[in-house]
């Protein structure tokens, strides 16, 4: 009886966890999104100085991420670099967003720390309070579980990227969505309505990911690609 008890139960289990933490039928990086993205959050001039649209990069930008990804996981995690890789790609193809923006954001929020609190509450790679996490499931016909979905990490990413997706929607003129998803909606609003606008967290997401293109540049060249003169 106990062996045919665990027959069922072994098989849900595992059922549970793949459709927790798996991606399904990882994709490339869309590249066409990517380029668009950068685009309208820096401009072309910037984008193309910084070298976010060097031909190249398609090359090696999987791989990059991929390994980007390990180097910055708690060791505890490091068994889990590839489905993290594969739901930062899924989420910004999903979104339209450039996976690398949105490593830039975990790398401010966290530093890829999962487990990470915050002082307000906020919990996980992309540091979401539980009442924005349910709030973006719902929004987003998103599966949510209470607070543990949040210490789930490839579902922390489908719901930051979500909540930033929604933002961008509603603040889209140079990346007040990103002020937005750290100061919130209604500060945001308030400080607009004042002729303010919040630079410091967007100034430091910038800042991680100009540097983390460089990192990008770095690899097209280790591969024996020279890059272009800018």
């Amino acid at each position: 009886m106990i062996l045919m008890a665990l027959s069922y139960v072994i098989p849900l289990l595992v059922f549970q966890a793949i459709a927790k933490n798996t991606v399904v039928n990882p994709t490339p990086v869309s590249e066409s999104q990517r380029v668009r993205h950068v685009k309208d959050l820096l401009g072309a001039k910037i984008a193309h100085r910084m070298g976010a649209t060097h031909p190249k990069l398609p090359e090696v930008m999987d791989d990059f991420i991929y390994e980007k990804v390990k180097a910055s996981l708690k060791s505890a995690r490091t068994l889990e670099t590839r489905q993290i890789a594969e739901a930062i790609v899924a989420e910004a193809n999903r979104h339209g967003f450039d996976p690398i923006f949105l490593i830039a954001v975990i790398k401010r929020e966290s530093q890829f720390n999962a487990e990470a609190r915050g002082r307000h509450g906020e919990i996980g790679l992309m540091q979401l309070k539980p009442s924005t996490g349910a709030w973006i499931a719902k929004e987003a016909s998103l599966p949510w579980w209470g607070e543990d979905s949040l210490l789930d990490p490839v579902q922390n990413i489908r719901l930051g990227a979500a909540y930033l997706s929604y933002l961008r929607n509603r603040w889209p003129h140079k990346g007040q969505y990103v002020s937005a998803y750290n100061v919130g909606p209604k500060k945001l609003r308030h400080l607009l309505a004042k002729n303010k606008t919040p630079k410091i967290y967007l100034g430091s997401v910038l800042e991680n990911y100009e540097k983390l293109y460089s990192e990008v540049l770095i690899e097209v060249q280790s591969t024996g690609v020279a890059v272009a003169a800018k």
